[in-house]
Formats: structure tokens, C-alpha cells, sequence
């Protein structure tokens, strides 16, 4: 007599429960919501099909974006105390936002641009150099080298983010780049450890601290006061793209690139102060050669690390 399959009392939980199990690992583990809501037709209806579980998605998106739009009002502090947060431009109350998006939470985050947290954006651009022929060389063209440089980007809830630019790959910045960190290792050890043997003002291992606030059409700014000129503040401005159907919000392309020349002061022989006539001249960037960014979860990256 064949014995009769035992039945996993987990089958016999009501789906309020297990909606509550999905809200939790939407906190604590989004890439395991999104198995579990694979597994099968039930839990595909539960993680995929429900209001509930799309708003709670959203409310730990949106509410921690910087919109460009409520700056002026959060920056001023004799609005500040007056003013409220229904008041703002873009509200944080998320309900007041929603008939915007036909009443849906799962319109709206597929629709409404983000910056993403848990992860870092990478820009991987490539450029030919040609060289020059060995003395006594008979051949009929110059060798042609590949060069190969990473731009990172990795933004907090607090409105700071963290840039580099550098030759080095992915494997080497990415479980350093922080905004407690001021430089990258030169390598690392055959235990994992970090190596610091390089000039900490070296520029393809410097950790650059700026901030960022996004526009309601989905583009960022990025402010960079103390970059690698000093009498410079760097901005960058991007558009949020997604790739593909699936991966929404995803990609950063460029829109404009500049810098702004800051007030300085330089002390004549005869002891007097002259300020620089040339402060707030503008220069313009070329992006001609630039690729977009690409976002890349970190499992490791939390908030606060």
C-alpha cells in the first residue's frame, strides 16, 4: 500500500497571511519577494495582482526622493516652519499623488521616474589611442590601444551622493564606494583585504561627495562643490530611462555636463585682496563620448553604509 503524500499545513494559510509575508520581504529582501511571487499561479496573484503590495512599494520609494520642485521651500527655513507637507509642490503624502496615476500604485511606479538606492549606477566607456611605430618599423600603421574608464554613482535617502571616476573595474570600487570613504584601494590582497599604497590625492582613486534632487519629469542634478578642481563646482544633469519593459528606471543618459567658477581670493605683494572678475563663468563640457549609466543592485549597500 503506497502511503499517502503528507500535506505541508502551509497550504492552509488564508492569503491575508501570506500577503503579510510578502509585505516583509519587500522590506527586508525585494529579490526574494520577487521568487516567492514566481513559484506559482497563487503567489504570482498575491505578489503581482494586489494593491496592497504595489503601495508598499511605493511608500519606500517615493517619499525619500529630493525633488528639484519643494527645495526652495524645504532650504528656507521662515517657510519651513510654516509651511506643510501637503503644501509642497510634490507632496509626501503619496494618496494625494495617486489620482495622478489613474488610481493605480503599480501605474505609478512603472510610470513615475526614481533613483534607486540599494545599488550604484556604472558608466563603462571605451576610446581608441594610436601610438606610435618602433624605430626601424616597417609597418604600414600605427598600433591602436583600448582604453577602457568607469564613471560610479551611488546615491543616499539624505540627498548626498558618491562619484568617481577611474580606470579601475567594478570589482574594485564597488565594495568601497561610500560616502565614509575618501579613496579607493590600489588592490586588494589575496584575503580580501583592501591595499592603500597609492597617493591619497591621486585622481583615479579619489571618492568625490556631492548632492542630487530629481525634477518631477525624471532628471537629476548633481551638485559637486569640492570636485578635482577647487575653484570649481561641477554639475551634471541626467534623464531617467528603463531598459527594456522589465527593468524600469534603470538607466541614467546624459543631458548636460558643466562647471561653475567659484568666488576666489588671492593677497597681492602690497597685502590687498583682489577678487576674481571670472566668478560664475560657465564652461561647457562635451558628452559626445559619454555612455549612459546602468544600475546595479549591491546586496551588501544598505542606507547607511
Amino acid at each position: 500500500m503506497v502511503a499517502a503524500a503528507v500535506v505541508s499545513p502551509l497550504v492552509h494559510l488564508p492569503n491575508d497571511i501570506w500577503t503579510y509575508i510578502l509585505e516583509i520581504l519587500i522590506h527586508c529582501s525585494p529579490e526574494s519577494w520577487f521568487k516567492m511571487s514566481i513559484t506559482c499561479k497563487k503567489f504570482a496573484y498575491l505578489g503581482f495582482g494586489q494593491s496592497t503590495i504595489w503601495r508598499e512599494i511605493c511608500q519606500l520609494i517615493y517619499p525619500y526622493q529630493k525633488y528639484e520642485e519643494n527645495q526652495f521651500y524645504l532650504q528656507n527655513p521662515t517657510l519651513t516652519s510654516s509651511i506643510d507637507d501637503s503644501d509642497l509642490p510634490i507632496p509626501l503624502n503619496q494618496l494625494q499623488i495617486l489620482p495622478q496615476y489613474n488610481d493605480s500604485w503599480k501605474f505609478m511606479l512603472h510610470n513615475r521616474p526614481f533613483i534607486k538606492f540599494l545599488g550604484c549606477y556604472i558608466s563603462v566607456v571605451n576610446y581608441y589611442s594610436e601610438g606610435g611605430k618602433a624605430e626601424f618599423s616597417n609597418a604600414w600603421s600605427n598600433p591602436v590601444k583600448t582604453i577602457t574608464y568607469y564613471r560610479y554613482l551611488r546615491f543616499y535617502r539624505d540627498g548626498t551622493v558618491v562619484k568617481v571616476l577611474s580606470v579601475l573595474p567594478p570589482d574594485q570600487v564597488v565594495p568601497y564606494l561610500s560616502k565614509h570613504n575618501k579613496v579607493l584601494p590600489s588592490s586588494i590582497s589575496e584575503l580580501g583585504k583592501p591595499i592603500f599604497l597609492h597617493d591619497e590625492n591621486k585622481e583615479s582613486h579619489k571618492i568625490y561627495l556631492g548632492k542630487w534632487t530629481i525634477s518631477s519629469t525624471g532628471e537629476i542634478h548633481i551638485i559637486i562643490e569640492n570636485g578635482s578642481v577647487s575653484y570649481l563646482t561641477f554639475h551634471y544633469w541626467f534623464q531617467i530611462k528603463s531598459l527594456g519593459h522589465i527593468n524600469k528606471h534603470a538607466k541614467l543618459t546624459w543631458v548636460r555636463y558643466n562647471s561653475v567658477r567659484k568666488p576666489t581670493q588671492t593677497i597681492t605683494a602690497d597685502g590687498e585682496e583682489t577678487i576674481d572678475d571670472r566668478v560664475g563663468e560657465i564652461m561647457e563640457f562635451s558628452i559626445r563620448n559619454e555612455k549612459a549609466f546602468k544600475f546595479s543592485r549591491v546586496k551588501s549597500y544598505t542606507h547607511t553604509n
